[in-house]
């Protein structure tokens, strides 16, 4: 309905693109695939003809501030077959191929310095309604920075209605805008493509909510009622060490909330397609069968409900993983 669009002509002198403001209130995007596999925009980001010699763009664009105010954005692929369409929803799952977003609400600014290929975005809010699943962002907000050497994820925070996470990402001797072939990525490359690669990440969840995770993926089907997760993590292709993982029960009654799982771990060649080796040594643990119930309640396991509480204070695990 409204662009507004405030820039410095006057550093094009200096190959720069410097826009100061992007302002867009209620843009409306619709994302078609038709039954031939074209997109509705790809005349729009057609390639030029490989018998036209280009020159490497190489300038610095910068955005200072760029905004979407009640937004919406629909998907439709049209080569996702019906049985898939109806499965996921009435599963109420988040489907990328029928996506109906609406009330979209995106503040940013970004650097991007094409000659030194260097790259930084500051995402300040981005909220959103999916229709479709019913899945609510109420906010994720990170800052991004990447050259050919180092890749960095810090302060994100991401905020749902029922859930509230926080996590950091830092990688280096990783050029993640360097060509490769598809096979680099082929299970039995993984270790040989990123060899070099040294990475350390930290996921601290307060709230976890299995029923907004179970839109996203079918993996936390197992799971139920809300979570606190805390991972601490660092490695290389050769090991990665498991600083601390803890998993608790969140329980707005109860004052002390179960812990479902605490571990340090090291597994040897992550990267491997081969078995896994690790070791993991367990914190002290308090469970019961209400407890397995509650936040796991499509786990398979044995009647325990005779046993009461299990308490374990600690212990240790070597093993192979297939």
């Amino acid at each position: 309905r409204e662009l507004t669009l405030v820039y410095e002509l006057q550093m094009v002198i200096v190959r720069r693109i410097a826009l100061n403001r992007v302002y867009l209130a209620e843009p409306r995007i619709a994302l078609l695939r038709s039954a031939d596999s074209s997109w509705n925009f790809a005349h729009i980001l057609k390639a030029p003809s490989p018998n036209v010699q280009t020159k490497p763009f190489k300038w610095t664009i910068s955005v200072r501030e760029f905004t979407v105010e009640r937004g919406s954005l629909a998907v439709i692929d049209s080569l996702q077959s019906t049985s898939d369409v109806l499965r996921l929803a009435s599963q109420n799952r988040l489907n990328s191929a029928r996506l109906n977003i609406t009330d979209l609400n995106i503040g940013l600014s970004s650097n991007i310095n094409l000659k030194k290929q260097e790259y930084t975005l500051s995402l300040r809010q981005c909220a959103l309604h999916e229709e479709n699943s019913g899945l609510k962002l109420e906010n994720l907000a990170f800052f991004a920075y990447a050259d050919t050497n180092r890749v960095e994820v810090n302060n994100l925070v991401l905020k749902t209605p029922a859930s509230h996470a926080r996590a950091r990402l830092i990688a280096d001797h990783i050029n993640i805008f360097k060509p490769r072939a598809t096979s680099a990525f082929h299970p039995d490359s993984l270790e040989k493509t990123f060899a070099e690669t040294y990475a350390q990440s930290a996921f601290h969840a307060d709230s976890l909510n299995a029923y907004e995770l179970q839109r996203i993926t079918p993996l936390a089907d197992i799971l139920g009622d809300r979570l606190a997760v805390k991972l601490d993590a660092y490695g290389n292709a050769t090991a990665l060490v498991i600083k601390r993982l803890d998993i608790k029960g969140v329980d707005e009654i109860e004052k002390t909330a179960p812990t479902l799982l605490s571990l340090d771990a090291t597994i040897t060649r992550p990267l491997t397609s081969d078995a896994l080796q690790y070791t993991a040594h367990f914190n002290p643990m308090r469970l019961s069968a209400a407890d397995i119930r509650k936040y796991a309640p499509r786990l398979v396991v044995p009647d325990l409900s005779g046993l009461g509480t299990v308490v374990l204070e600690k212990g240790a695990l070597e093993g192979t993983m297939q």
